[in-house]
């Protein structure tokens, strides 16, 4: 049995790919992309919680790509987004700049229907890229006073997300 990995499951609403989504998720990170074309949800309903599901086309080559997405050098990359985070704000703190606007995808809540997104929302992380933008918000609500803009204000946390047949 396979342990430990990322496994993503096309077709993965469907009986057998349902099927295959249960027996690994309770020892892998399991994504599941179907269009639900002919699978359905309700195939995943007592693994929802242990799964992530992705209402997408196996035709669409930015879905897989997104999903099938791997960070060869996770130390680097953490340092990029987490740590160059923090420089910006301390940075940002010793030039006395008054505000500063931290942009994220609002990928970072995973594929969700709701148009409405809320920093409420529990991040479910679209790919590695999102999860370290949710790494990101989570050092900007942590700040001590002192690395706050220069009015003691809080950064500005702007979600981007692109609205059907829009481009960013």
């Amino acid at each position: 049995m396979m342990r430990d990995r990322r496994i993503v499951v096309t077709g993965g609403a469907g009986f057998i790919g349902s099927n295959i989504a249960r027996a690994l998720c309770e020892e892998n990170e399991v994504t599941v992309i179907d269009n639900l074309s002919t699978g359905r949800r309700e195939n995943l309903a007592n693994i929802e919680e242990r799964v992530r599901f992705v209402r997408g086309d196996i035709n669409d080559l930015n879905i897989l790509k997104r999903e099938l997405e791997s960070v060869d050098d996770p130390l680097t990359t953490n340092r990029n987004n987490i740590d160059g985070t923090l420089s910006v704000l301390v940075a940002a703190r010793d030039c006395g700049v008054k505000r500063m606007v931290f942009a994220s995808s609002s990928s970072v809540y995973g594929d969700t229907p709701e148009l409405a997104m809320r920093e409420s929302f529990t991040p479910k992380p679209l790919s590695p890229l999102c999860s370290h933008e949710a790494g990101g918000r989570a050092v900007l609500q942590g700040l001590p006073r002192s690395l706050r803009s220069g009015d003691g204000g809080s950064p500005v946390l702007q979600r981007l997300r692109a609205w059907p047949g829009s481009t960013l």
